[in-house]
């Protein structure tokens, strides 16, 4: 299983977890491992993509988490 943070935008876009430049690299750092990427669950702490703040998303709050 691999958990994300919460879903950025290509991940809100297509409706699933780690798609897009996370899900490249999720694919990259598996085949270094040995792992099948088709073979991991992924996932992310939150369903909702994350306020923006001045560098980009804000990391979920707690309440979010639980709420997630």
């Amino acid at each position: 299983m691999v958990v994300g943070q919460g879903p950025g935008r290509v991940e809100e876009v297509q409706g699933r977890p780690l798609c897009g430049w996370s899900g490249e690299r999720v694919e990259y750092l598996a085949g270094l491992a040995g792992l099948n990427p088709t073979e991991l669950r992924l996932e992310n702490i939150t369903r909702c993509r994350p306020p923006r703040g001045k560098s980009g998303d804000l990391p979920p709050k707690p309440a979010e988490i639980v709420n997630c």
